[in-house]
């Protein structure tokens, strides 16, 4: 685990990074997990994603308030600004450390959102992105869990309802035993950041914000026909906003992908999918 210290003016953040997959690989993918609150360093226990280690090298990280990572970050530290800063420091370490031919940044959920602008504020890089995702921070209420679950009972959030259960049966004692994840901090943290951070109005469609159509580097959006967070409109519509295509049939058919029978999480619940489209992707790049 490469652990990377980010100062910034109210303290210093420890956000752990974990570099795992194929040695020899040329490209990295820097996957940056939803929340804002979540975690990322358990992805790479997942079967699922774990199959995309033998060709290439996945840089999984915990992000402000998240997960593993540590700090007594300030209230006014939660900011698009700030999230995308920290973003940008993972960027920087990985090149310094491993200068790789390529990057991807695979983002889900509001890592997706995270990406996007971090990309249109600073960044020349491709994105390989699974959710582009507008967020607005009263759609959450206060209480997260309450939210997650009437999102599960609506069977939005996955549709592979049992491959969820096994997961939580499978990765939950490693996570629990082995490693810096802390459960209570996994929903107290995002309660806490969706009640300290102003991001409604911080969409990428606003045009005092840095506007989705001035992310122009090659995009792969992927969507899940039963999602209900980032319903099929949205998707479509933010898809439509992208700037990286000029909008004919045979790019939306190439870049903008609607799976059926999924919901927000299609690598688990449409995995074979989900890896082909990624990898073709790549390596088209």
């Amino acid at each position: 685990m490469v652990r990377g210290c980010l100062s910034t003016g109210t303290g210093i953040f420890l956000l752990p990074l974990y570099v795992r997959g194929n040695t020899e690989a040329d490209s990295y993918i820097i996957w940056t997990h939803g929340g804002p609150g979540s975690s990322g360093l358990y992805y790479g226990d997942i079967d699922e994603i774990a199959v995309l280690h033998d060709d290439y090298r996945i840089v999984y990280w915990d992000q402000m308030s998240s997960g593993g990572s540590t700090g007594n970050p300030d209230k006014d530290d939660y900011n698009i600004e700030e999230f995308s800063d920290h973003h940008e420091a993972v960027i920087k370490i990985i090149q310094n450390r491993y200068n790789p031919k390529r990057m991807i940044i695979l983002g889900h959920s509001w890592g997706g959102f995270l990406s996007a602008y971090y990309l249109i504020a600073n960044g020349d890089s491709s994105l390989a992105t699974e959710r582009q995702a507008e967020i607005d921070g009263l759609l959450y209420g206060s209480d997260v869990s309450t939210h997650y679950q009437y999102i599960e009972d609506a069977g939005g959030m996955l549709v592979q309802r049992n491959r969820n259960d096994e997961l939580t049966r499978e990765l939950a004692p490693r996570m629990l035993f082995f490693s810096p994840f802390h459960f209570y901090n996994y929903y107290s943290n995002q309660n806490t950041i969706r009640s300290c951070m102003d991001i409604t109005g911080k969409t990428l469609a606003n045009p005092n914000q840095p506007n989705l159509s001035s992310l122009t580097v090659p995009t792969l959006f992927i969507a899940g026909e039963d999602d209900k967070i980032a319903f099929k409109y949205m998707s479509e519509e933010w898809f439509d906003m992208l700037g990286s295509y000029s909008g004919s049939d045979a790019e939306e058919e190439e870049y903008f992908k609607m799976y059926r029978n999924c919901a927000h999480a299609a690598f688990l619940d449409a995995p074979d999918q989900f890896q082909e489209d990624v990898v073709s992707f790549i390596e088209n790049l």
